[in-house]
């Protein structure tokens, strides 16, 4: 099984993307909250960063936010530091 974890702390070198695990594995226990890693570019699905606090990219938190009830909408538009447009 494929799990999608997000990474921070982004450095890029030739083809690759260094960086540290930012979120805790659901599925998988080959790396873990923290873990530093090492990433081909080609194997990147989804990616995202803020601008002036709007965010550019993130598909896949946009279509997780879509799917949301009004109110958990509301709840989780205020826990993070990003403007949806």
């Amino acid at each position: 099984m494929k799990e999608h974890i997000w990474i921070k702390a982004l450095s890029v070198k030739g083809d690759t993307i260094y960086g540290e695990i930012d979120n805790e594995p659901e599925h998988t226990k080959e790396v873990m909250l923290g873990q530093r890693i090492a990433v081909l570019k080609d194997s990147v699905s989804d990616w995202m960063y803020t601008r002036n606090g709007k965010l550019v990219g993130g598909f896949t938190i946009r279509e997780y936010r879509k799917r949301l009830t009004q109110d958990a909408r509301i709840e989780f538009d205020q826990s993070t530091h990003m403007k949806f447009e």
